[in-house]
């Protein structure tokens, strides 16, 4: 296994996709781009669902949104804090860019799109239930909230924000998002959760 080779692959890989869709592009149009033969791109992935595979995974990390959830969870002082700044804006245009991309993903490969949908659920399933947990351990969050069920409730409710988000006009963004991280808030904190909410966040205009 080659990883300068497979970084090269994946690159143009990713560039051709979101410029022309998954669909539209062979595994001979990366090879050519690259000037490599097949047997060389064969011997790094097994078939072209290998390197889109990848190349998902890829367009994730790359999220403004990514970063390393849990260790800022476990590390913070404040989840209210930590959960409400986050750069949505940026994640909407994250997700705007490869629009194209995941249309196909779904359309074509819907196998593979199930697969990977699945895999995301676990990851913020994950995260939004170690938030909870650590929103009531600092005594923000109510102590009988129900964790499994609105763990999935929220995952489900990401999904559908970002579908959302997509097709919003830019000057209905951040009131959308408010919308949705004050509903999310009236739901998880507790009276001393909803006064730090309150008194910091709720009638900044710039949140709004």
């Amino acid at each position: 296994m080659d990883s300068l080779v497979r970084s090269n692959i994946e690159k143009v890989a990713e560039t051709l996709f979101v410029k022309y869709g998954i669909k539209s592009i062979k595994v001979d149009d990366i090879c050519n781009e690259l000037h490599m033969s097949k047997k060389t791109f064969y011997a790094e992935y097994a078939n072209k669902e290998a390197l889109i595979e990848r190349v998902f995974d890829n367009i994730c990390s790359k999220s403004p949104d990514k970063g390393n959830k849990l260790q800022e969870i476990a590390t913070c002082t404040n989840v209210i804090e930590m959960w409400l700044r986050r750069p949505s804006l940026e994640v909407r245009e994250h997700h705007k860019r490869y629009e194209l991309f995941m249309y196909d993903l779904l359309k074509f490969y819907p196998q593979l799109h199930a697969q990977m949908a699945e895999k995301r659920k676990k990851e913020v399933v994950t995260i939004v239930e170690n938030l909870l947990l650590r929103g009531i351990e600092q005594g923000l969050f109510r102590s009988n909230l129900n964790i499994p069920h609105l763990t999935s409730f929220f995952a489900a409710w990401n999904q559908i924000a970002i579908e959302d988000l997509l097709h919003l006009p830019k000057a209905e963004h951040k009131r959308y998002v408010f919308t949705l991280l004050d509903s999310w808030a009236r739901i998880v904190c507790n009276e001393k959760g909803m006064e730090f909410y309150l008194q910091h966040y709720y009638n900044q205009s710039e949140f709004k």
